[in-house]
């Protein structure tokens, strides 16, 4: 058997083409990659920022609802206690002690 002979390779321009067009898909394939991640980062920072703002407009709606619920406690508790006076004074036989329930 003979042996092989080593050839000189010789790239032809159409190999050359083929790896500068490979490296180009690769770089472009890492652009893309990172732009990716750059969209999912800004996605998240978006993300933290809207569940931040809903959470302090969330306790803020919370604050006034406590608010308003204590005024129509304080409004019903008046009802009830101004109710109670004129039930008493309507009723009340003695015009003396009547005049006690009067404000």
């Amino acid at each position: 058997m003979a042996d092989p002979v080593e050839r000189p390779t010789v790239q032809s321009p159409s190999h050359a083409v083929a790896e500068r067009s490979l490296a180009a898909r690769t770089r472009a394939i890492w652009l893309g990659f990172g732009l990716l991640l750059g969209f999912i980062a800004a996605g998240f920072v978006y993300s933290y920022i809207s569940v931040r703002n809903l959470q302090a407009m969330n306790a803020q709606t919370r604050a006034e609802s406590r608010e308003r619920d204590q005024l129509l406690d304080r409004l019903a508790n008046g009802i009830y206690r101004t109710a109670n006076i004129a039930r008493d004074y309507l009723l009340e036989e003695d015009d003396r002690q009547a005049e006690n329930y009067r404000m």
